[in-house]
């Protein structure tokens, strides 16, 4: 497994902005090769690699398209034993948001994780290796989180892996709720 893709994210019409401009184009694909720090635009009819990026992050996973056309990406190893989530613009290569944890709260996933933007504007972040989920504002503060309470080891020391976490809308479990 040289280049070990783990994210193949097709680009229908309706995930970029009506007057989107900038180098990512429907009906493509976005994948991200983690070995190789690159995630990259396939045109699969043509056959060839028409936009990519491997200097912002370090063995990546899971980059998103969100609806302004910006990428959301989980950066593992991007900082010396922090782990990165951050928006990045393709068009101007500028990095747009971030999020890395602070001392108090330390966040660090060396393999697998996973993001989400929420409709409310906040993130989902899946801390896989650590057993945790949680969700921070744009300004960082967190709102809640999960830990995995599945251990095992002499010392409990092994913890059970979250690979995905998704955040399902209170409307749509109500009924559950409320039994």
């Amino acid at each position: 497994d040289i280049l070990h893709c783990n994210t193949i994210e097709y680009i229908r019409p309706e995930m970029l902005p009506v007057d989107y401009a900038g180098p990512l184009r429907p009906g493509t694909v976005i994948l991200s090769y983690r070995n190789v720090d690159l995630v990259c635009a396939v045109d699969l009819e043509e056959e060839t690699v028409y936009w990519a990026e491997s200097e912002f992050w370090h063995a990546q996973h899971e980059p998103t398209i969100l609806p302004d056309g910006t990428l959301l990406v989980f950066d593992n190893q991007g900082k010396r034993d922090r782990s990165t989530v951050l928006q990045f613009d393709p068009s101007t290569r500028e990095v747009l948001w971030s999020y890395t944890g602070d001392e108090e709260h330390p966040f660090y996933s060396h393999s697998l994780g996973s993001c989400q933007r929420l409709p409310n504007g906040n993130t989902l972040i899946i801390e896989s290796t650590m057993g945790r989920a949680f969700e921070v504002t744009n300004e960082g503060d967190i709102v809640w989180e999960f830990y995995n309470p599945y251990r095992a080891g002499d010392n409990n020391e092994l913890i059970a892996t979250l690979f995905d976490v998704v955040r399902v809308p209170k409307e749509n479990v109500e009924s559950w709720l409320t039994r």
